[in-house]
Parts: C-alpha cells; structure tokens; sequence
C-alpha cells in the first residue's frame, strides 16, 4: 500500500507542477510588468487573457511591441480603454473577465465551418463560392483567426463564446455544438463545423 500511495503522489506532484511550469508568471523590471509565458516566450503587440491568481477568472491586458503590460490608457488602433493594472474595460468601465478551465488548452475551435444560413439588411443571404466555407484557426487562448471571401481576419476573445476583430468592425460567436455566427455590419452569418 505505501508503494503505490507514494508513487500516486509523485505522479499528481509530477502532473502539478507541469501545469505550473506552463502557467506562466508576471514579470516586473525598470521598463514595467510584463508576462513570461513559462516558455521562453512573451506576448507583444496583443491582448492576452490571464489569470494571474489562479483563480479560474481571466482578465484581458494589452501588451506593447517589447512586450509590456499598457496601463491606464486607451488602445487606439482596438477602441478599448485599459486601468491602472492594464485590465481591459467595458463600455461602462468594467474590468472584463471571462472564466477558464484547463479545458481551454485544447483546440476544439480550429477547422473548416460550411456555410448554413444568413441575412443581409434583412434579406436572405446566398453568398458566392468563396463565402461558402470559413476556415477557423485557434492561436491562443485569447485569438482566433477567420479565412473567409479570401480574407484573413484576426478576432480577440471577449467572453466564453464571443470574440470581436476590436475595430469594432464585427463579432464572431461559437457555440460549443460547433456553430459558427458571424455578424458584421447588416450581415448575419451562421455556419457549421465540418472537421
């Protein structure tokens, strides 16, 4: 019994500190704060979420071209003010959070999505060939990119299930049965995943 308690508890401490390896750590120097991935890496010229007290609720920071946390300021080129600890407001000036899980980590958004339904200014949407499929990419926890009409677009994630292209210009939503809406402007979007 001792042998197998103890190789069960080097197996959990094993498997822990892996995901604490992986978790990432902030960071702070004479130029600012700034997060080290747990990977060598560092995020830069982008929004990133992070849970930073573990506590399975993420908030979204921006993070200059060196890889600095931006503070108390308005990220311009996105339309989204930050706070004094670089945490992404709302419209009403709330600090905006989207909960986590390590289930997150696994990539169940990438793939190609066929096109269902729409509507455009209220009128049936038939889309040409090229409007037929999306193609999906997961880049990390905080983006995705959207391939569709021969046109890349990069979309941060805003909540559970929605992510915006920040110009303001759009949202993307997926829904966890693989549907995919995209609305931007007059058009309405709705497609499914295929693979």
């Amino acid at each position: 019994m001792k042998k197998y308690s103890f190789a069960f508890l080097t197996a959990i401490i094993a498997i822990t500190a892996g995901f604490t390896a992986m978790a990432g750590t902030w960071k702070n120097d004479a130029k600012g704060w700034w997060y080290d991935n747990g990977d060598g890496t560092y995020p830069t010229s982008s929004w990133h979420w992070i849970d930073g007290n573990n506590d399975g609720v993420a908030e979204c920071y921006y993070f200059d071209s060196e890889g600095y946390l931006v503070t108390n300021t308005r990220i311009e080129h996105y339309n989204h003010d930050v706070d004094q600890n670089g945490a992404m407001l709302n419209d009403d000036g709330m600090v905006m959070t989207i909960h986590i899980s390590p289930e997150d980590n696994v990539d169940t958004i990438s793939g190609v999505y066929s096109f269902k339904s729409g509507e455009s200014a209220g009128e049936i949407l038939i889309p040409s060939e090229r409007g037929m499929w999306a193609y999906v990419q997961k880049k990390d926890e905080s983006t995705i990119t959207v391939t569709r009409y021969g046109e890349t677009i990069e979309y941060i994630r805003i909540n559970e299930k929605t992510y915006d292209n920040m110009s303001g210009e759009g949202d993307i939503i997926i829904e966890s049965d693989g549907t995919l809406t995209i609305m931007i402007a007059s058009e309405e979007s709705h497609y499914v995943k295929c693979s």
